[in-house]
C-alpha cells in the first residue's frame, strides 16, 4: 500500500547570528523562499554566488537539511536539497 507521509517537523536549534557564504557547485543564483520548506514560494530576493549572508534562525527537518532564516526579511534558503 502507498501512503503520503507528511512533512517532517522542523526544530529550531539555538542560533545567534551567523555568516554563510553561498558557494552552488553550478555557479547559478538562488532565489530565497518564503518559508522553510523545499517547496514553498521564492520571494523576490536573490544570491548571487560567492554572496555573504547573514542568518538569524536555522531549522532542520527530519532529513538533514537545514533551513536558514535569513536577516533582513529576505526569506530562507537551505544548505543542500536531498535527492
Amino acid at each position: 500500500p502507498s501512503s503520503t507521509a507528511a512533512p517532517p517537523l522542523l526544530a529550531a536549534v539555538p542560533s545567534s547570528l551567523t555568516s554563510w557564504r553561498y558557494n552552488p557547485v553550478d555557479n547559478n543564483p538562488i532565489c530565497t523562499h518564503a518559508q522553510p520548506l523545499l517547496h514553498s514560494p521564492v520571494t523576490e530576493h536573490t544570491l548571487q554566488p560567492g554572496e555573504v549572508v547573514e542568518v538569524v534562525e536555522e531549522k532542520r527537518d527530519g532529513v538533514g537539511v537545514t533551513f536558514l532564516k535569513l536577516a533582513n526579511d529576505r526569506g530562507w534558503l537551505f544548505d543542500r536539497k536531498p535527492g
